[in-house]
């Protein structure tokens, strides 16, 4: 085993046994070395091509979330993810890659990602406040001034293209909302909306 070319990247790739999100990335640079062809990568491809690109890839992904650049629609795994895995692949990032600021940078991501799945939350509540008021709207009395509905009807569209933000804008984008919703707990949360 001693001269196999692989055997410089083990350990790296070991270290991220538990991430699903370099799984992922995996796959994606295995595809791409593929070219769409069916068969089996030599070790010599795997090394020449297939970790190079993963690495890569994981090392931006790294970078992105710990500047606070990284688009949300490219980090979905944030709100998809049940909470402790978010956090076990964001620790992972951190171990397993380059720091770009030599510090660590978990708690503030974990903050952003926070806020990223209060939007995502957000996203989808405010309309459908908004359908179950129209839905009722022969109980409720009229009111073009209604200061919620209002609200409401700014978040969605505020909300419209957050997917094209980046993570960092995250906590003043929820700030407005952020005392009203985190009257419940994450899963009282996800209940009522």
């Amino acid at each position: 085993f001693a001269h196999l070319p692989v055997r410089q990247h083990l350990k790296w790739l070991w270290s991220l046994r538990a991430s699903d999100v370099f799984r992922n990335i995996w796959r994606s640079s295995v595809e791409e070395s593929m070219q769409g062809e069916k068969g089996i990568l030599r070790q010599d491809q795997v090394v020449s091509q297939v970790i190079p690109s993963a690495k890569q890839k994981w090392e931006a992904l790294a970078k992105s979330m710990e500047t606070g650049t990284a688009v949300l629609k490219d980090i979905s795994w944030c709100v998809t993810l049940d909470w402790a895995a978010v956090k076990n692949e964001l620790r992972i990032l951190q171990d397993t890659a380059p720091k770009t600021q030599g510090k660590e940078w978990v708690p503030q991501a974990e903050t952003w990602t926070k806020d990223m799945r209060l939007a995502a939350k957000l996203k989808e509540w405010a309309p459908s406040v908004l359908h179950i008021k129209a839905m009722l709207s022969e109980i409720f009395k009229p009111c073009s001034m209604d200061s919620c509905v209002q609200e409401l009807q700014k978040v969605v569209k505020e909300y419209e293209n957050m997917w094209e933000k980046n993570l960092g804008c995250m906590v003043e984008t929820v700030e407005p909302y952020r005392k009203t919703i985190n009257m419940l707990s994450e899963p009282m949360q996800d209940y009522t909306i």
